[in-house]
């Protein structure tokens, strides 16, 4: 009975060397949020493997965790009371309060309620950001309306209006053809310009 608690004792501790040292094969700056991004993730995630292989309880769980931490996410550690730290659960929380997105989501829906052309903000850049924020705003909405939603923002937030006008009027269905008609049109619009000059 001994050396069968012995060699459990052994089995943990080599899976944690383990995680360590898959840990210390990533690169400091992504290598801390892959490392909270894996321990955060659902079933399939490598704590979530070695702890149904193992049958690890949440004590122990929490343990793995709070071993496989590196940089700043250790810091997480001070900030919570010993409770807190040996409980799985709230470890998870807290690492997904700090390091996870779904409780941003309503920023980047302001952002991108408020994203307007800056002045000197070229076409291109100003529908990336639109695409950036669009995909952060709505993660989980099906791609078609998250395309009406991006081309309603670019839209909006030109600074342009005859641009806008033009647009609104060609209706596009995409962003990538909002911003080649848009660009279409300032191109036209610029070439007029330059023939009445």
């Amino acid at each position: 009975m001994e050396n069968k608690l012995i060699t459990v004792e052994e089995d943990f501790q080599n899976k944690i060397l383990e995680v360590e040292r898959k840990n210390a094969t990533l690169s400091l700056e992504s290598g801390e949020q892959q490392m909270v991004n894996t321990a955060l993730k659902s079933p399939g995630s490598d704590i979530d493997r070695l702890t149904k292989a193992n049958g690890w309880s949440l004590a122990e769980k929490a343990t793995a965790l709070t071993l496989a931490l590196r940089g700043d996410a250790t810091d997480i550690l001070q900030t919570l009371s010993l409770e807190e730290q040996e409980d799985y659960h709230q470890l998870v929380r807290h690492l997904e309060m700090r390091y996870g997105q779904s409780h941003l989501e309503h920023v980047y829906h302001s952002q991108l309620k408020n994203r307007c052309q800056k002045n000197n903000e070229l076409l291109p850049e100003f529908e990336a950001d639109i695409a950036r924020l669009v995909r952060l705003a709505y993660s989980s909405t099906p791609e078609n309306v998250m395309e009406r939603l991006a081309v309603q923002a670019f839209l909006d937030g030109l600074r342009d209006t005859e641009t806008r006008q033009a647009l609104t009027l060609a209706r596009p269905s995409k962003l990538v053809d909002a911003l080649a008609r848009a660009l279409e049109f300032e191109a036209a619009k610029q070439s007029c310009k330059l023939r009445s000059s």
